[in-house]
């Protein structure tokens, strides 16, 4: 297919008149020569002589202080941009704004469509996070038109020589682009220090001038490197951050004057005051406050397993702090495979009736609903437990809690054995053991119920998400979702809550889980519990089992709700799982039989070996006396 750069002439139009040229002001007064002089110092539109300070112009040479005050009066009529406007016209102003994709569904609904003209968007992270690869496929992205979008032309200017034409052919290809016209559509041009920096910025609006309405996308990879190498140390912080503002100010003037979306990439450094105020990540993006006031949009991004990166919203006027994951390939950014699911086995008894109480499920991407991924049976029972039944939940309790106590051992650890009699026995008292079941929540026909037993497996994204039991059932909604409580049932939920079982990935039996055997008990309406869990992919393989656990860690937290207190939040269960981008291998490693007679009878010869030469030298040193001895006596005799 061969992209061809069409619009209609509605848009067209409407782009033509979005950029006011400062020939306009030839018909208030202003002569052609003094025009001439704006743009050969780069200011090419009304809209940017109002972004100029008066004595900026005044520096313009051949321009007087007089000459500079006509300008832009002239300029203030043409288009006045400093008179008070309503929401409404904020609004309809605010129509003209597209968005770029970034080439993954899952990263766009993110930040709400794709990255937004009209303002800088700023990814920051490590080194091999997806920053580049990212930039280079919103070169290609770019010039895919869409319905409210008429696709463009991109600028990429590099400061680290990491810009790849190859890079750039494989991402058209996977768009069925014609590769030829993509790569004519994207201009190049390389930054050596930051004063080059700043001045390529000039030639960018002349550019972006030239072809009115034919560019969207200005990319600048990386916007600090030269800065950190041009400036170094203490003494010259201040003059760095007084021209990377600068520098900054230009952009997003560029970015508002000519309709371009512009992104920005940046790196990380180590923050050595993260340890002493205990943060878990102890790297900041550099920049300082300069940038991070600069930036519109701020994305942190981080490494996953494989190719998958995780990418968050750590700043925006109207974006919420969320995370999505995308995945990097040969043909740039794309979604995530979702065809692999993650399994969350819960079985939890509540100390509120199933039609006071319900639980909802939602991911990092906002995909919630239990609709979505499947349906926890619903059981009526008692919370108070019968003496047979009491007394397996307490060995369970008393045997979990002990293994999560005691680390000398890891098979004690991770596995729990199908006998049990003492819950804290050794492994000296193994042999006197019992057997014990998951607890029986039979109900007699017509028996009164108090509790509710949420039980099952629903399978879920391999995303970061929260599970929560609170009053009333889930109701989805076209943004977002509620729960609805039958009027007076917000006062009849206790939720006090028994946790048999909470685990990730397959439901392998006889494992530990960190929440398995937690009972809370509470007397208040408005109890809230939070548990944090960071959920870690584990690998088993002993000689006679080999299985994929999700092992996890907790934090918990416990509230009373009391507004009045300061004390604020929504009573009920919440589990915030994270999925952690790392894995841990346990393996068993065991010497075969024959290996162990091998090694037992080079034991054994060993032994025969040295006993034979002890008993030589020994004999030896025998004789040696034995002769000595009988040649004394010869001697006296």
């Amino acid at each position: 297919m061969s992209l061809q750069l069409e619009r209609s002439q509605s848009t067209f139009s409407g782009e033509s008149s979005f950029i006011q040229d400062v020939e306009l002001l030839q018909n208030h007064g202003i002569n052609a020569l003094d025009i001439k002089k704006l743009k050969a110092a780069g200011i090419c539109t009304i809209k940017g002589i109002n972004m100029c300070m008066k004595s900026k112009l005044v520096q313009i040479k051949g321009l007087s202080e007089m000459k500079v005050d006509k300008i832009k009066e002239a300029a203030s009529k043409l288009n006045n941009d400093f008179a008070f406007l309503t929401a409404t016209q904020v609004l309809e102003k605010r129509k003209c704004v597209f968005k770029v994709s970034t080439g993954s569904s899952e990263f766009d609904t993110l930040i709400g469509g794709g990255i937004e003209s009209m303002a800088i968007t700023e990814v920051f992270g490590e080194f091999r996070t997806g920053k580049t690869q990212m930039s280079h496929t919103l070169c290609v992205t770019c010039q895919v038109p869409t319905t409210n979008y008429s696709g463009g032309k991109a600028i990429f200017i590099d400061t680290e020589q990491t810009f790849r034409p190859d890079r750039i052919r494989q991402i058209a290809e996977r768009f069925d682009l014609e590769v030829d016209t993509v790569l004519e559509n994207v201009l190049y041009i390389r930054a050596y220090t930051s004063e080059h920096q700043y001045e390529i910025l000039d030639a960018v609006a002349a550019k972006f001038h030239e072809e009115s309405g034919q560019f969207k996308l200005l990319v600048v990879d990386s916007v600090m490197a030269l800065f950190r190498v041009d400036y170094s140390g203490r003494g010259e912080l201040a003059n760095r951050q007084q021209k990377l503002a600068q520098f900054l100010s230009r952009l997003q003037k560029i970015a508002e004057e000519y309709n371009v979306a512009v992104f920005i990439t940046n790196q990380m450094t180590a923050d050595p005051g993260a340890t002493m105020s205990f943060q878990a990540d102890p790297k900041k993006p550099i920049g300082g406050h300069i940038l991070a006031h600069a930036s519109t949009v701020r994305l942190n991004l981080k490494k996953g397993r494989g190719e998958n990166r995780v990418v968050k919203v750590y700043d925006s006027p109207d974006l919420p702090e969320n995370e999505a994951t995308f995945s990097i390939s040969m043909g740039g950014i794309m979604d995530t495979d979702f065809d692999k699911k993650l399994n969350i086995n819960v079985d939890i008894t509540v100390a509120t009736p199933c039609q006071n109480v319900g639980a909802d499920i939602m991911d990092s991407t906002n995909k919630h609903g239990l609709y979505t991924y499947g349906k926890l049976k619903e059981t009526n029972t008692n919370f108070k437990l019968s003496s047979s039944q009491q007394y397996r939940w307490d060995m369970i309790r008393q045997y979990n809690a002990f293994i999560r106590e005691e680390h000398h051992k890891i098979h004690r650890l991770i596995w729990k054995p199908g006998f049990l009699q003492n819950p804290i026995a050794t492994d000296d008292h193994d042999d006197s053991i019992r057997s014990f079941s998951d607890i029986n929540f039979h109900v007699s026909r017509g028996e009164q119920t108090d509790s509710c037993r949420f039980h099952g497996t629903i399978s879920v994204n391999k995303l970061s998400g929260n599970f929560h039991i609170s009053a009333g059932k889930y109701l989805p909604l076209p943004i977002g979702h509620a729960h609805v409580s039958m009027i007076g049932s917000e006062n009849a939920v206790n939720f006090s809550h028994r946790i048999e079982k909470l685990s990730f990935g397959n439901n392998v039996p006889f494992i530990v889980n960190t929440l398995d055997g937690i009972e809370k008990i509470t007397t208040s309406n408005a109890q809230l519990y939070q548990y944090f869990l960071k959920v870690v992919l584990t690998d088993v393989a002993t000689s006679t089992y080999q299985t994929e656990l999700y092992q996890y860690s907790v934090t918990e937290r416990d509230l009373v709700i009391n507004h009045d207190a300061g004390a604020h939040g929504v009573p009920g269960i919440y589990f915030k799982y994270e999925i952690e981008g790392l894995k841990v291998t346990i393996r068993e490693d065991q010497v075969a039989w024959w290996q162990f007679i091998v090694q037992l009878c080079a034991i054994l010869g060993g032994i025969l070996a040295m006993s034979g030469l002890i008993n030589q030298v020994f004999t030896y040193i025998f004789d040696i006396i034995t002769c000595k001895y009988i040649g004394e006596i010869d001697i006296v005799n």
